[in-house]
This record gives structure tokens, sequence and C-alpha cells, in this order.
């Protein structure tokens, strides 16, 4: 989105930026801050002429409704791993909790490669969900994958097209 001219506000675990500039420290928030907080950034991101977000919505901010209100132009699905086991008890748990990103965005992208993201997939069978994938048949697959000290380089097959794709560092 930067690249393409647009200012783009950045909502994570590491920092809430607007180019530069840094809005909150991340020592002492989630990644993704209380109502009130995140309420906050988005109308600190708006004065400061931020025409778009992203943002890492976490499984708590799902699950504890941190994210109330909010709707989403895009959900992505990336993986699941083991990290918030202690918060969910069980992966069905954490994988539902991460599910509902897709019952507030208009359209979604998921990862076909996740065995997750598969079962995500099957409850939201929505024609707007984009799939993607390395080992799957999807939408998009990735091929042809060089990653280097300098980036990622592959091919991006995508409805019978070939797309060469570059990714620095």
């Amino acid at each position: 989105l930067e690249t393409a001219g647009k200012k783009v506000g950045i909502i994570g675990t590491n920092e809430n930026v607007i180019g530069d500039k840094i809005l909150l420290t991340k020592s002492t928030t989630p990644t993704t801050p209380n109502s009130l907080e995140l309420q906050k950034l988005f109308s600190e991101m708006v004065d400061e002429g931020a025409e778009y977000v992203v943002m890492e919505v976490s499984s708590h901010a799902l699950f504890l409704d941190r994210v109330l209100g909010c709707a989403y132009e895009v959900g992505v699905f990336t993986n699941l791993t083991q990290d918030h086991l202690d918060f969910h008890k069980t992966m069905e748990n954490y994988m539902e909790a991460k599910a509902m990103l897709f019952d507030i965005s208009a359209k979604g992208a998921i990862n076909k490669d996740d065995e997750y993201g598969k079962k995500i997939l099957k409850k939201h069978e929505k024609s707007d969900i984009l799939t993607y994938a390395i080992n799957e048949e999807a939408d998009l697959v990735a091929k042809n994958i060089n990653i280097t000290s300098r980036g990622v380089t592959f091919d991006v097959e995508y409805k019978g097209m070939v797309y060469p794709m570059n990714l620095c560092i």
C-alpha cells in the first residue's frame, strides 16, 4: 500500500506506526490493544491522514471482544501453532477464536497448507475468500520459491497465469 502511495497505519506485535511515527509503544500493550486504546489508535491514524490500517488481530482480541464493532475489509489466516494454549486450552478452541475474524471481514484469504486453515474454510465457504498455498490446490499457488539473504523470489499461479514475485528484505 505504501509503495502505491497510500498512507498506512500499522497495529501489531512489535509496534503501532504511521510511516516513521510510532504511535504507542508495545511494551505495555498486547498485540491487539483493548477496545478503548484501539479506537484511540484509529482516531490518531485518521488524524495523521492514514487511508488504510493493517493490523494483527489476535485470537485473544477476537475472543475477548476487543475488536467488537470493528469491520474489516480483508481478514487473513496464515497458520496456527501452539502459542496460546495456556489461554485457549485446545487447538480447536484456538482455531474457533481465529475463525471469528471471518465473521467480521468482507473478504478473506486463507492458507490451505495449514490443517486449521482448511477447517476454517469449511466453516466460512463464501465466494469472497481467496485461498493460497504452496503444497495444496488453491486460488493462488506459489512455485519455484528461492530464498536468499536479499529476499524471496517465486512465481504465483492465479487463474492459469503465472506472475513472478520478488520480495526484498
